[in-house]
């Protein structure tokens, strides 16, 4: 499963939502199955470090400006 472009509102960043909106979704996931991959653009840093927070490690650079992280269920934290 990957998970991309969930889009919050300024003003909302920094209160907890995107982990709450993260966990729903991995919570889920992790029901069905044991990984979720992450495609996140590179420079978005504030994206990559949401997820490492979660647990999830960079696995590669993908095509277009892209980065995959991988989270397992094993090692989430949310």
């Amino acid at each position: 499963m990957r998970i991309g472009y969930t889009f919050i509102d300024p003003e909302y960043w920094g209160t907890g939502c995107n982990k709450q909106i993260k966990r729903l979704m991995l919570d889920y996931a992790f029901k069905y199955i044991d990984k979720v991959y992450f495609d996140i653009g590179f420079n978005n840093f504030r994206s990559r470090r949401a997820v490492e927070k979660l647990g999830a490690i960079l696995t590669s650079e993908i095509s277009d400006g892209m980065v995959e992280y991988l989270i397992k269920r094993s090692s989430c934290s949310v």
